[in-house]
């Protein structure tokens, strides 16, 4: 929520509506690095804010399924549980990126040459977020079509793990 109220007036003033479900959460304590989350969800919402006119912006949290955890190539202890992961998935129905922008998307250097440096800023970012994921012991994905939005996804242990 801390993260996410300073979003809410500038959303509002641009006429995008922000709507949140986290109806399906039942575990909340989440026992990881606060200030990586933090910084993960601020940077996601800051990307999907910046490409969004019109429409809005979702923000949907869920536990996933631990065989989809495993098919995403997330460490799964012989431990955990179906609650012992929390997905986020944010959503914008913005300008979205060809397929060209999400073949490198994740790599920071990739618009070095571009004149568009807007799209700089975002490789730069998301390659930031991907590294906190990572050291979260997490992975994120991103799915996007041109003029029809984005999606960014990413799962992270809720619990602490021996990894």
């Amino acid at each position: 929520q801390n993260t996410i109220r300073p979003y809410k007036e500038k959303l509002e003033a641009k006429d995008i509506a922000l709507n949140i479900n986290v109806d399906t959460i039942t575990k909340r304590t989440c026992f990881i690095d606060e200030n990586a989350l933090k910084t993960i969800i601020d940077t996601l919402i800051d990307i999907a804010e910046k490409s969004t006119y019109l429409g809005n912006i979702t923000i949907e949290l869920t536990h996933p399924e631990l065989e989809f955890v495993e098919q995403q190539e997330v460490e799964c202890p012989q431990s955990a549980t179906e609650k012992s992961f929390i997905q986020f998935t944010i959503s914008d129905t913005g300008a979205g990126m060809s397929e060209a922008e999400m073949e490198n998307i994740f790599d920071p250097y990739y618009q070095l040459d571009a004149v568009n440096k807007k799209n700089m800023s975002k490789s730069l970012a998301l390659a930031i977020v991907r590294t906190l994921i990572s050291n979260l012991h997490g992975k994120i994905w991103v799915e996007s079509n041109s003029m029809q939005g984005s999606t960014y996804t990413f799962i992270i242990p809720n619990e602490r793990f021996n990894i």
